[in-house]
Parts: C-alpha cells; sequence; structure tokens
C-alpha cells in the first residue's frame, strides 16, 4: 500500500503529490526524532549523570528508596543513568510514540528493561497508583529549549509537583536563570529592522524610501536564535554586563505563569541599543558545587559554556531603541507567559512596566525571513545591482522582474526604464509591495501583478536578485528562469540579468555541526546503536541529501579549493531533460 506526499516542484513553485510507502510518515517522525546534537552534548550528559549519582546516593545515605521519574525520556538515556546509578524504580515518560519505542528497545539492548518502565503518555496525563506505583522523590527532566520555557517547561513542573511527585522531591534540574546583555550590533539590526533609503547611482535620482510605518515597526514576533558566539568580535559592542532577569525555582510548584520583571543595569559604553542578547543557564542540583549548564556565548569566557545547536542564545530587539551614555543606569523590563518571552528598556525615570509582544504591523516582516531582511538591507550587494542596472536600462526599456519582494523594480523605475512589471503571489506581500511602489510615486511606472502570466507587451529586460521565499536550497532560487522564459515570448532578445549562474562546492570539516548527524555509538557507556540504526534507515527514506545551514555560524576547515560544479546561462532555453555533470574533487588536508 502507498500513500500520496506533497512536494514542492521548485521549478514551477507547483505542490506536486507524489507516491511513497505507507510507512513514510512514520519513518519521517523517526528521522525528526534525532534531536539534532544534543545526545552529542557530553557536558549536558555528565553533568545530569553526576547530579543523578549525587541525588540518588543521598536517598540511599538517609535509609531511603530512590524512585526516581524522567520526564520526556527521549531515547531513555537518562533513565538508564538512574538506572545505572542504582535507583530503585525509574518511570520514563515519553509522548511521542515513536520516541517510545525506540526508548523501549535502547533500554532492553543496555539490559534495563526490568528496571525501567516505559509509559508513551504525556507527563500531565499521568496518574499516580496507574501509571507508576508511587510518587517519585526524583525528578529528571530535559524539557528546554532556547527559550528554557517554550516546551512548556513550566506547566510540566507545576504539574509533577501537584500530582508527581513527593513534598521536598529532589529534581533535576533545580533552578534555571535567564540572562540578558544590551548590544549594538549591526549585523543584528539588519536581521530585523529596515533601512530608511536606499540610494541610485545618479545623485539626481531620488533614492528608494520605504513608508514610515515600515520603519516603525516592531518587526517579526518570532525568535531570532542564533550561534552569538560565531559574531566577528569586532561587529558588536556590549553596553552592559550580563543582568539576571528571570530566575526559575524548579524544586518548587507555582511557578508563575506570568511575571514581570524590572532589572536596573549600568551602561558601561555608550551606543545604541541594538537588541537583547539572553541565555539561560541550569544549577543541576540546588546544593552549591553540584554543576552548571550554561548556554552563554564564547565571548563571554564562562568556564560553563560548551558548543551546542539544540539550545542556542536568542536575541530579542528592541522596540524603540535607545542611545545610551556610558555610566548611567538603564532599566531592562522583561515579561514572560507560560511559553515565551518579550522585553524592553526604559530610562529609570519611566514608571510604566507595561510592554506588549512584538508584532509585525507592516506586513513585510510576517511575509519575510530574518535571513532574507538581512539581505534586503545588504548595501554592498545593491551597490553592484544598481550600478550594472543604470548602464542597462533607458527610457525604452520595458522590464520584468522576477523575484519576491525586492526593491530593484523600483530601482529600474527611478532609473528611467519606460514600464516595469513585477509580481507577488502572496496577498500581504501583493499589499507591502502596492504600499512601497506608491510610496515611491511610481504607481505610474511599476505594474503589479498577482500571478506570473505571459507579458504581452514586448520585454526588453529581465532583472531578478535572485530569490524566492519558497526556495530552501541556493539553486532552488533559479525557478527565476523558468519565470523569465514562461512570461516572456521568443520573437525579440532579452537581456537577462544576471545572465548566468555558477553552482560551486567545497568539502569541509566541521568543528561541529556534523554532530546533528553523526552517529553516537555509546554515550556515557550506555549502547546507543541501536537508535542509530533506526535513525539512519529512517532518514535515508525520508530526508533529502542536501539540507540548508547558516554557514557564518558554524566554523568549518577547508579540505580543497572550490570547484566549479556547473555554469548555467540563463539566456538559453529551459533544458527538457535532466542536465548532470560528474566532477573530481581532490581532498587537499
Amino acid at each position: 500500500m502507498s500513500v500520496f506526499v506533497q512536494k514542492l516542484n521548485v521549478l514551477t513553485g507547483n505542490t506536486e503529490w507524489q507516491l511513497q510507502d505507507d510507512s513514510y510518515d512514520f519513518h519521517q517522525e523517526i528521522a525528526r526524532s534525532a534531536f539534532a546534537d544534543m545526545l552529542h552534548d557530553s557536558d549536558r550528559n555528565q553533568k545530569y549523570y553526576a547530579a543523578l549519582r549525587r541525588a540518588i546516593k543521598e536517598k540511599h545515605d538517609r535509609g531511603q528508596d530512590a524512585h526516581v521519574l524522567d520526564i520526556g525520556t527521549g531515547t531513555g538515556l537518562l533513565s538508564m543513568m538512574a538506572a545505572a546509578c542504582g535507583a530503585d524504580s525509574v518511570v520514563a515518560c515519553e509522548c511521542f510514540q515513536p520516541m517510545a519505542s525506540i526508548a523501549k528497545e535502547v533500554i532492553a539492548a543496555n539490559g534495563f528493561d526490568r528496571q525501567i518502565q516505559v509509559v508513551c503518555k504525556r507527563s500531565t496525563e499521568l496518574v499516580v497508583g496507574k501509571d507508576m506505583q508511587r510518587r517519585a522523590n526524583i525528578l529528571v527532566t530535559e524539557v528546554f529549549d532556547t527559550e528554557l520555557i517554550g516546551e512548556g517547561a513550566i506547566d510540566t513542573f507545576n504539574h509533577a509537583h501537584q500530582h508527581l511527585l513527593e513534598e521536598g522531591a529532589v529534581v533535576i534540574p533545580s533552578v534555571g536563570r535567564i540572562y540578558g546583555l544590551l548590544l549594538e550590533c549591526s549585523i543584528l539590526r539588519y536581521h530585523n529592522q529596515l533601512r530608511d533609503k536606499w540610494t541610485l547611482p545618479n545623485s539626481q535620482d531620488s533614492p528608494i524610501t520605504l513608508p514610515q510605518e515600515f520603519l516603525n515597526c516592531n518587526g517579526s514576533p518570532a525568535l531570532h536564535d542564533l550561534q552569538l558566539s560565531q559574531l566577528p568580535p569586532n561587529s558588536f559592542k556590549k553596553l552592559t554586563k550580563p543582568v539576571e532577569i528571570f530566575r526559575f525555582d524548579f524544586t518548587k510548584g507555582g511557578i508563575k505563569f506570568d511575571e514581570t520583571t524590572r532589572m536596573k543595569t549600568e551602561v558601561l559604553a555608550a551606543g545604541r541599543t541594538d537588541c537583547l542578547a539572553v541565555w539561560w543557564e541550569l544549577d543541576m542540583l540546588a546544593e552549591e558545587g553540584s554543576g552548571i549548564i550554561s548556554c552563554a556565548p564564547e565571548w563571554l569566557n564562562s568556564q560553563h559554556s560548551a558548543w551546542r545547536d539544540h539550545w542556542m542564545q536568542a536575541v530579542y530587539h528592541i522596540q524603540q531603541p535607545h542611545d545610551l551614555c556610558d555610566g548611567l543606569s538603564v532599566d531592562i523590563v522583561s515579561y514572560h507567559d507560560q511559553f515565551s518571552m518579550w522585553f524592553d528598556i526604559k530610562s529609570i525615570y519611566e514608571e510604566s512596566t507595561n510592554i506588549s509582544a512584538p508584532v509585525c504591523t507592516c506586513g513585510y516582516h510576517s511575509t519575510n525571513s530574518r535571513t532574507r531582511t538581512a539581505g534586503f538591507n545588504d548595501i554592498e550587494v545593491w551597490k553592484r545591482q544598481v550600478d550594472v542596472l543604470a548602464a542597462a536600462v533607458d527610457e525604452k526599456s520595458v522590464v520584468l522582474f522576477c523575484g519576491d519582494t525586492s526593491l530593484l523594480p523600483l530601482a529600474a523605475a527611478r532609473l528611467g526604464a519606460h514600464k516595469v512589471y513585477c509580481v507577488e503571489e502572496t496577498i500581504v506581500a501583493l499589499q507591502v509591495m502596492k504600499s512601497i511602489i506608491e510610496h515611491n510615486k511610481l504607481g505610474n511606472k511599476v505594474v503589479l501583478l498577482p500571478r506570473y502570466v505571459l507579458i504581452v507587451e514586448q520585454v526588453t529586460h529581465v532583472i531578478c536578485e535572485p530569490y524566492l521565499r519558497a526556495a530552501l536550497l541556493p539553486w532552488e532560487h533559479l525557478r527565476i528562469w523558468y519565470l523569465a522564459k514562461s512570461m516572456t515570448s521568443d520573437t525579440s532578445p532579452v537581456t537577462m540579468m544576471p545572465h548566468s549562474a555558477t553552482i560551486w562546492a567545497m568539502p569541509v570539516e566541521f568543528e561541529h555541526l556534523h554532530k546533528i548527524r553523526a552517529p553516537l555509538g555509546s554515550v556515557e557507556g550506555f549502547n546507543l546503536t541501536s537508535f542509530d540504526k533506526l535513525i539512519k534507515s529512517s532518514s535515508d527514506i525520508s530526508d533529502p541529501v542536501v539540507e540548508p545551514h547558516p554557514l557564518w555560524e558554524y566554523p568549518c576547515v577547508a579540505l580543497s579549493a572550490p570547484t566549479q560544479l556547473m555554469k548555467l546561462d540563463l539566456t538559453d532555453a529551459i533544458p527538457e531533460k535532466c542536465i548532470s555533470q560528474d566532477d573530481n574533487i581532490i581532498i587537499e588536508r
């Protein structure tokens, strides 16, 4: 039996149905259960193991049994650690059915199937007496994300204390602390805030500008998580010391779902408050010296820092940036609900602590990723593009722009083109472009279409960045080749900009990124090869061969010089058959 699976045709942009084996969805779920590099995080693993060893020993030293509850067990690693440390009973809770099955297999392979009971339920659905014989006196869990609370940690701990744990139970980890640090950083700023103008080569031409509502917009409400450690040292300025913003005591119930804090901090360096860098730390046990897991960026020189990709740092863009003077003080106002956080800064003289979650009001941020916003703001690329454009178009030019949300159509019109056609296929993006065109008073030259259709007028120039929001891999942006040919006639020559595309490759050795796919083998002495085999077989069935990553965040060493794999002439007709090319790359290191 087979099932139909939706796939995006990156050439046409259409969603198509492909026939797959009926186990495809199952294998996709299994492959997504790999938890990336988490199980390769030896710092995390060792500190959890040490905390369990210490907690179980203390129970036994007091003449008590150690009954452990592991919430979100995953592969069962923490449960096996507890069993290896001598726990008298272990209940492993895992709500994701494929993962619970893996946990049972791994636990059995390590000989702990009689000591560990795996329950496939959410922890908030567990019932003492039915799913577990008694309340636990040790809770171990890893239900955290980059925001710490985004996976429902608050409700998980509150429910466990009320329904699943003995009074005074040991909780691992015991405390979570969230820190914030104000930064000035134009790189991060332009991942969210839009520039106010884009100049053109001829100083007599008015620059392209954006409506004020675009400049005043708070930007995307989505979390901006990234490897802050990889920011170039000279690209940012620390304006304050790290400040503890929130503290969560997991050893007690009643953690607040809604909380606002206001922390005064001294300004150490003058600058613009572009963003608040945020990360968290965990105290594994309430006792001092029990171990700390930290997600602090490396440039803070924290002794607890370790590379992680499952937990990164986050950036929260300040809604109304301030210019700060060193030696003064500023207040960081912070709010969290059950799952998320947001922040603002206020003068120490402002009494109000009211802050609202950032919401895109201009439409641009809700239709474009942060990576796209950074590219949209790249003034050096803009200059190269408009310099070429200025030399190519004149008052007789009829221009077709292929791509999504760009200022190049407006630049072509402002540089003298007779008519410019562009397309936006989504309603919100269409309105965004309409607003920008009207603001720049170019509605008489720029024709905005809701879909790609044949242009009746004779097109003389096709221009592209190229950028398409549906594209994930670099070469998927080459759909513009297909679009250009489908919208123009073959009766007259058309100038194509860019006229060609080259695909390059270079083998590298990553410092860490390979861990998201590397097999585990043995972790802290536990055999996880059965997990490796299942993940690999499922990944082979359901995962693409190539996947996109922001490579500037992941250090690597080149193993050879770049190799040109393929060069495509975009002025040629679209090939009717698949094209392929074989190349040899010599590893030089």
